[in-house]
């Protein structure tokens, strides 16, 4: 979804259903992965996640991390830039 301001984040995760799901954006430069989430979810395998808080047009990474009963699985990195729409797959 595009307005200019924001990222529009879609996923599906494909298996069993997930105890928790964690969201988290970096730099360029930046690990992801560490630090507080951007976004946070329990028990739902699909999802969107508007980013508000993207600057205009800086280019951010984003990964989801999911927790299937302890055994933690990371999405691939997703490229994105303000105002464009982009999806991540969970694969297990």
């Amino acid at each position: 979804s595009k307005n200019g301001y924001s990222t529009t984040l879609s996923w599906t995760v494909d298996g069993p259903p997930l105890n928790d799901l964690r969201l988290y954006r970096g730099g360029s430069g930046n690990e992801l992965g560490k630090g507080l989430p951007l976004f946070t979810s329990s028990g739902a395998n699909d999802g969107t996640f508007l980013d508000t808080t993207a600057i205009i047009n800086q280019p951010n990474k984003y990964q989801i991390v999911a927790d299937f009963n302890g055994v933690k699985v990371r999405s691939n990195s997703v490229r994105a830039r303000s105002g464009i729409a982009s999806q991540m797959d969970v694969a297990i």
